[in-house]
């Protein structure tokens, strides 16, 4: 799997060098957004590329700082969306845990792009780490 940061609302780039870090199987390494106060925005993130199109049943987390919201969304196209408008919601979590597992439904369809979309901050502010994602099909 690939990655690469979700930002349409922002610059734009939210560590996209470190998005593998989330992807690797070393779970000592993470992806982290930009240290934030306050999520003045809809969302900030990460999208894996699963390579191929796949339906995808859950997502499995390793999270440094437990306590945010994210949602899930998947694409089909070969290219990613730019906007959120071209994604399509598979899950969401509340209060994310150091070890998280996230339902997805998507409904039979196969998705080539998932979307890790942080909605809320860890209690206290400061940068969302993820690190690691893994996929079940």
């Amino acid at each position: 799997m690939a990655g690469a940061a979700f930002d349409p609302l922002g610059d734009g780039d939210e560590h996209s060098d470190i998005v593998p870090l989330a992807l690797d199987r070393d779970p000592s390494t993470a992806w982290s957004s930009e240290d934030y106060r306050a999520l003045n925005k809809a969302g900030v993130g990460f999208v894996v590329d699963a390579t191929r199109p796949v339906s995808p049943t859950r997502l499995t987390l390793k999270i440094p700082t437990p306590g945010f919201a994210l949602a899930v969304y998947g694409a089909r196209r070969t290219r990613t969306p730019r906007s959120l408008d071209g994604w399509t919601k598979l899950g969401a979590k509340a209060g994310v845990k150091r070890n998280t597992s996230v339902a997805l439904d998507a409904e039979g369809d196969r998705y080539r792009h998932l979307l890790l979309w942080v909605t809320s901050l860890p209690p206290g502010g400061g940068p969302v780490k993820v690190a690691e994602v893994r996929l079940r099909v």
